[in-house]
């Protein structure tokens, strides 16, 4: 096998659609140093981009490696995933193989041992959630974000109150440095079966001046898989909406459930695997409905992804708002929305199915 060409991949560009990056040397190329979009260290990142191969490197949680490294990590994306999400061709001078005789294998949940950490986190931050130190964070779920206590309890929803670091080998990692789990919003991602765990995220509460500065929002405690959050809200020949972050499919779920299973990528890039597009297959109507706020442009390519790997049972259907919770806390009523794009669904089949 070649090597893979990497050359057309602007890694700098890559990495500050995550966060901001500053020019601190010019020789060797430049380097450039920013916010650990994996752990959130303050400028303990570092970018080389015009070296051979582009890298980048975290002095804080190690994270490091190439622009397929970055994509797999940061986006949750297998190898295959990586390189068409990158728009890199095959390894140069590999020649082009003969079409497999059976389907790309389906991801897997992370190991027993990483779950079993996992869990631990989960269950400690659920508990935290209901007691004196997560009551800031209890007021803002169910007061800004109008989210009900029931939503957060059959969610799994918790609260970590302050910074901690977990040693690696709790998650089975093979790292010395600590697992960073910030104080923030924990939100566990689980399978199928309802029971396991595919993913955890924490969302944290950003300054004014951390935001303009491009730290992320939400970091995911290393070593989960590619999940589909709330995937086991799925049901064969029942409507499903894609949507993008968690708390969105939470507020579909609590508005609309009776009407439309709800599920996540966590970011419009994510959940591109088999596995998924086989549940959502099964789906007698899927809703694309990716966020509006950042940038819609992204929205609809994402969502054009997800339309042509679905084909007609798939719409597009934009939140009005920004995305289904700002249309809550506005006072929309996020139910008629989600039934005006069911009728706009059954149209869109009804035209096609007539085409045919």
């Amino acid at each position: 096998m070649g090597a893979i060409d990497l050359s057309g991949v602007d890694l700098l560009a890559l990495i500050e659609s995550d966060v901001r990056l500053r020019q601190v040397a010019r020789t060797g190329g430049g380097e450039w140093h920013g916010p650990c979009p994996f752990c959130g260290g303050v400028d303990r990142f570092c970018v080389w981009p015009n070296s051979d191969p582009a890298r980048y490197w975290c002095r804080e949680c190690d994270a490091g490696g190439d622009a397929i490294s970055y994509v797999r990590a940061r986006r949750g994306l297998t190898f295959p995933d990586a390189l068409a999400e990158l728009r890199i061709n095959r390894p140069v001078g590999e020649r082009a193989a003969p079409a497999p005789a059976a389907p790309a294998p389906l991801c897997v949940p992370p190991s027993d041992v990483w779950q079993a950490g996992a869990a631990a986190v989960v269950w400690e931050a659920m508990r935290a959630l209901w007691r004196p130190e997560g009551a800031t964070t209890k007021a803002y779920l169910t007061g800004q974000r109008r989210l009900t206590v029931d939503t957060l309890h059959a969610a799994g929803i918790g609260c970590n109150p302050a910074d901690r670091h977990i040693p690696a080998a709790a998650f089975g990692l093979d790292r010395e440095e600590p697992v960073y789990l910030p104080r923030g919003i924990v939100i566990p991602w689980f399978g199928e079966d309802g029971e396991t765990i595919w993913r955890v995220q924490i969302r944290r509460p950003l300054s004014r001046a951390q935001q303009l500065a491009g730290v992320p929002k939400v970091l995911q405690v290393p070593g989960g898989a590619n999940g589909l959050y709330h995937v086991e809200a799925l049901q064969a020949a029942r409507p499903a909406m894609v949507l993008e972050g968690e708390l969105n499919v939470l507020t579909v779920q609590q508005e609309a459930g009776s009407l439309v299973a709800p599920v996540g990528t966590g970011a419009t890039s994510w959940a591109r695997d088999l596995r998924w597009l086989m549940r959502l297959g099964g789906c007698c109507t899927t809703l694309i409905s990716f966020d509006g706020d950042d940038d819609p442009a992204k929205g609809d390519r994402a969502a054009a992804w997800w339309t042509g790997a679905l084909g007609a049972t798939a719409t597009r259907w934009r939140p009005w708002a920004n995305d289904p919770n700002g249309m809550l806390q506005a006072g929309g009523n996020v139910r008629a929305w989600v039934q005006a794009g069911l009728d706009a669904a059954q149209l869109h089949q009804a035209s096609v199915h007539a085409a045919d």
